[in-house]
């Protein structure tokens, strides 16, 4: 029981009580489950109404009812599963009886003796009656079995004079007292340790007749929880001989009277789990005695797939597996650095995108919603405020429309920028208002805000702008402007105060700092080939740490620290990249928390910054996190010292002082399948490491095939492996997770050993699983053949040998030396014959062959997965000028830098190409909403925005993109490409340099799009 020692040293946050759980999707489709299960080999096993599915942490492997086949399941409806107290596991099935697994023969057998026979073939449960029998609760009652012997006593024996009705058991437990629990569709029963007598156990319900109790849980604590079929949950506590119901015993009212209850299980040494029909999971907290209930949330692939909860299991490292109507999922109650409040979950926030957060002194926390409101929360009370969107009245309300950024005033109120103009709020949210600032659009967009003293500085895709607030007028004073003369771009995406009343602008295209004095600007080493500096594209982020280094997020470049030394002129940047553990390069928040230690938000989900070595880990699903997308700029640190950053599905909340331990647990290494020659596969291997014979291998079969997995489900994609053949190989041999194959063929004669050890992402190595071979010699191979063999052939070939051996070496190295000559000749051919017809002389990039070849391959994996994906065709404005005046290398030149900012406006996943002349083409993988389609386009022209140095002359490209979506514009490919031609052609005659969405409306500069 170590995980309920591990799972109570965690203590909670005030926001751990609103955090939703995360579950990992590990199969999708229906899988009809009844049951789950955990064999003493670390196997996970599904029970469902069509057969027994063995889950390895990567694949599953079908077992099935086949009367032809000796060993294989006798019926394929699955009620129940059980591991024993001495390891066995037992299979229950609906109208075959009770059957065994032998894992060394990988075959299920029967336990029951000669002329032995259960009350009924559908067996509902089994619990441990010693280590040499088993209660088991069939369609005809209650029977006992000695596994031992095989002997049955039946459920006669307990019925009528031991008090037992002549029912169906449902349920069966044994406490630690030693007494015998037995629930029937008559109620539930209970024998004591010292007596052969059941007693019934009262259930008080409305109805007359005693409530069917389906399934019974022993927890830690030595309670009995009872489930049944419609009268909801009871509870018997330790020692007691009554039961409770569960609405009298928790101190809120529960939402449902009567669940009806399809699983139970204890999740953590505080918490049981209670799976239902229809009403997901009823979460019970046994110290605070309150309920939660967690329940699909829709748009939210965290939650439960659905609300039918047919099948819990907690396994022996403490994590919760849910077999539900359409999802096999696992939840990992102990990894809780990260918590999530989901849209719709119990934090209560109102819309599934949270692109601005703002922290308060006083614990509030502000988040602005995809809906143009804001939600104001609190960590213990959730939900404690609303401003909501009101277009009709746009002086008093705020806009619909995204809240893109908020600010706290000197003065206490919230400054808030929206997609349509600034306002002001009082801490409580109660009196809005807009601001306005003469010269400025009041609908202008506000992406950015900084104060400087009672100074409040304004950033959108106007410039800059320094304006004086007054706290008794809506009306702002203007104090300085800058329209982007001076800066990298106009369009300003972060601020942050800067020393000496400086202030640093990051922009869409750089970042420069500017000294209000006189308006001057000084920038930073650019990044160069040779040179790590800080890069020309979308600054998203800004913040000092506690050393004074300037951290710097950047969509694509990841993140830049800059450290001033005193004794240099040039500061000192270095870069955390993926290279350094970031899961993605597009970064979108960077913050620092009160230890010092960096935190971020990338378009791949969280990572924790060492501020030391700069090193990243890298948070994902494993760590709790349930958000793998995030808002620019949208994040904030508490006054308690939490993280919070805004993301796609709600808010992620980590608690640093939660440290990020990894695990050390060493899961057991399986053998899944293994082949020898061309025989039949084997699909398992005795794991128990004791000695067993040499795997015999006959000189017509000297290859061997191993399969092999660690059972640590934690995050199994992350796994390391290795194998080796000692006496063959020197070193081990890494093999990737995604293949956990050992093969070998021309295996030489004798014994040998093939070792195969894994570990989880930095835990320690498993223990060595070993599989002795035995390679049998052919006859040609046998020690009396060879040793005639050598005397005949010394008698006839002593004078020939030293000559012939000589001249047959010199031929060998002859031959050698143009074998490998012509390899050479034919790959270097291959590779020009592959570069000749797959990509673009010019550019390097894919030509129209192979972009049709990506698009078919993309409307295929649209039709099978129903993920959608863009397609932007691109023509250059005005490209036949660039040749015609300045001559075709001129032309090429601009070709070849397109092509290079087009890779770089896009993610490595994507698909650049030219498809001939100025036209080029990208395929977006994954995206299928205009938000980050026009994120793209803008990413897009961004990178057109720079000239083109060629020859002492400045080429400024520019470029006309038409998008569309599959499957929303197209199914197939020429119904696809027409439809993106089509919008290319509509943006070219709305003036060009511009995208237009099939057949939507055009956006020239999108005002803030979600960055993915």
């Amino acid at each position: 029981m170590a995980w309920l020692v591990a799972a109570a040293a965690r203590a909670e946050t005030a926001w751990s009580e609103r955090a939703d759980p995360v579950f990992r999707q590990v199969v999708a489709g229906t899988l009809s489950f009844v049951t789950l299960g955990q064999d003493s080999g670390g196997f996970i096993w599904l029970g469902t109404q069509s057969g027994l599915l063995r889950w390895d942490g990567y694949k599953l492997r079908s077992y099935l009812s086949d009367v032809s086949v000796a060993g294989a399941l006798p019926d394929s409806f699955i009620l129940s599963l059980h591991t024993d107290q001495a390891g066995r596991f037992w299979v229950g099935t609906s109208a075959g009886g009770l059957v065994r697994y032998d894992a060394a023969q990988d075959r299920f057998v029967s336990p029951l003796a000669t002329q032995a026979a259960l009350s009924r073939h559908s067996v509902f449960a089994m619990a441990d009656d010693g280590p040499h029998g088993l209660w088991v609760a069939t369609g005809g009652g209650l029977d006992h079995l000695d596994t031992r012997t095989g002997a049955v006593q039946p459920h006669a024996k307990f019925a009528g004079p031991q008090g037992l009705p002549d029912r169906p058991a449902h349920a069966v437990a044994v406490d630690a007292a030693g007494a015998l629990w037995v629930g029937t569709d008559r109620g539930l029963f209970r024998r004591a340790s010292e007596t052969s007598r059941f007693e019934p156990v009262v259930l008080a319900t409305a109805e007359t007749a005693p409530p069917d109790v389906r399934k019974l849980l022993l927890d830690s604590d030595g309670r009995l929880w009872v489930g049944t079929r419609s009268s909801g949950i009871f509870v018997v506590e330790k020692g007691a001989a009554e039961a409770v119901v569960l609405r009298e015993r928790i101190k809120e009212p529960l939402d449902h009277d009567a669940d009806v209850v399809f699983s139970m299980v204890q999740a953590t040494p505080t918490e049981v789990w209670i799976g239902t029909e229809g009403s997901g999971i009823l979460r019970v907290d046994t110290v605070r005695w309150t309920v939660r209930r967690d329940k699909h949330i829709e748009g939210v692939s965290a939650s439960l797939r659905d609300n039918d909860i047919h099948a819990l299991l907690r396994d022996r490292r403490g994590m919760v597996w849910v077999g539900s109507d359409s999802a096999f999922s696992v939840h990992d109650p102990r990894q809780d650095i990260v918590m999530n409040w989901m849209h719709s979950g119990r934090g209560g926030i109102s819309h599934m995108n949270v692109p601005s957060v703002l922290a308060l002194p006083d614990g509030r926390v502000w988040l602005g919603t995809g809906d143009g409101g804001v939600d104001i929360v609190h960590a213990a009370r959730g939900k404690v405020g609303r401003l909501s969107p009101d277009a009709r009245s746009p002086r008093t309300a705020l806009p619909p429309g995204r809240v893109l950024s908020m600010s706290l005033a000197p003065s206490g109120d919230i400054y808030l920028g929206t997609q349509h103009g600034l306002y002001r709020a009082d801490s409580t949210g109660a009196a809005v208002r807009r601001l306005e600032v003469p010269g400025r659009s009041a609908v202008q967009a506000v992406w950015a805000m900084a104060w400087q003293g009672d100074r409040l500085w304004i950033g959108g895709s106007d410039g800059l702008w320094v304006t004086q607030p007054q706290p008794t007028t809506t009306t702002l004073t203007p104090l300085l402007r800058e329209e982007g003369h001076r800066l990298p771009d106009h369009r300003i995406s972060a601020l942050l105060p800067g020393p000496d009343s400086t202030m640093w602008v990051g922009t869409r295209s750089g970042l420069v700092r500017l000294q209000p004095r006189d308006m001057s600007v000084s920038r930073l080493p650019p990044e160069r080939i040779g040179r790590i500096g800080v890069p020309a594209g979308f600054i998203s982020s800004l913040v000092y740490d506690h050393q004074g280094r300037l951290w710097i997020g950047a969509f694509g470049a990841g993140v830049r620290v800059v450290t001033w030394a005193s004794d240099s002129a040039e500061p000192d940047i270095r870069r955390v990249t993926a290279t350094e553990g970031l899961p993605h390069n597009s970064v979108n928040m960077v913050l620092i928390d009160q230890a010092g230690v960096g935190w971020v938000s990338t378009d791949k989900g969280l990572a924790r910054i060492d501020s030391t070595t700069l090193q990243a880990q890298a948070i994902g699903v494993e760590q709790g996190l349930g958000i793998p997308m995030y808002w620019t700029n949208a994040g904030a640190l508490t006054a308690d010292g939490e993280v919070l950053f805004g993301g796609m599905g709600g808010l992620a909340i980590v608690a640093p002082s939660r440290a990020m331990n990894e695990s050390s647990y060493v899961a057991p290494v399986v053998v899944t399948e293994l082949r020898v020659g061309d025989q039949p596969p084997v699909m398992s291997y005795p794991a128990d490491r004791a000695p067993v014979a040499p795997l015999a291998i006959d000189p017509a079969r000297r290859s061997i095939l191993v399969e092999f997995a660690a059972l640590d489900f934690a995050a199994p994609e992350r796994n390391r492996y290795e194998h080796r053949l000692r006496g063959i190989d020197d070193e081990w041999r890494t093999v990737d997770a995604s293949r956990r194959v050992a093969m070998y063929t021309n295996l030489p004669v004798g014994q040998h050993t093939l070792e195969l050890r894994a570990a989880g992402p930095t835990g320690p190595w498993s223990p060595i699983l070993r599989i002795p071979l035995a390679v049998e010699p052919a006859w040609h191979e046998t020690a009396w053949f060879r040793g005639a063999l050598a005397v005949i052939a010394c008698v006839a070939l002593v004078g020939l040998v030293h000559t012939r051996t000589m001249y047959l070496r010199r031929r060998q190295l002859v031959l050698q030396a143009l074998v490998d000559e012509r390899t050479q000749q034919l790959l270097e051919s291959q590779r020009q014959l592959e570069k000749i017809a797959y990509f673009d002389g010019l550019t390097g990039l894919a030509n129209r062959r192979l972009f049709n070849d990506e698009s078919r391959r993309l409307l295929a994996q649209s039709q099978r997965t129903g993920r959608g994906f863009a397609l932007l065709l691109i023509d250059l404005d005005h490209f036949k000028q660039v040749n015609d005046t300045q001559g075709h290398d001129a032309g090429d030149a601009l070709l070849v830098a397109v092509a290079l900012r087009l890779q770089a406006a896009v993610r490595e996943t994507d698909r650049v190409a030219r498809l001939g002349g100025d036209e080029f083409a990208v395929l977006l993988h994954d995206l299928d909403d205009d938000a980050n389609v026009a994120t793209v386009c803008e990413r897009i022209f961004a990178a057109f925005a720079e000239p083109v140095e060629h020859n002492m002359i400045r080429l400024m490209p520019q470029g006309s993109i038409g998008a569309a979506q599959c499957p929303r514009h197209g199914q197939t490919l020429d119904v696809l490409y027409k439809a993106a031609d089509m919008a290319l052609y509509a943006a070219k005659r709305a003036g060009r340099n511009r995208w237009q969405m099939c057949p939507g409306t055009r956006i020239d500069v999108p005002e803030q799009t979600a960055s993915l």
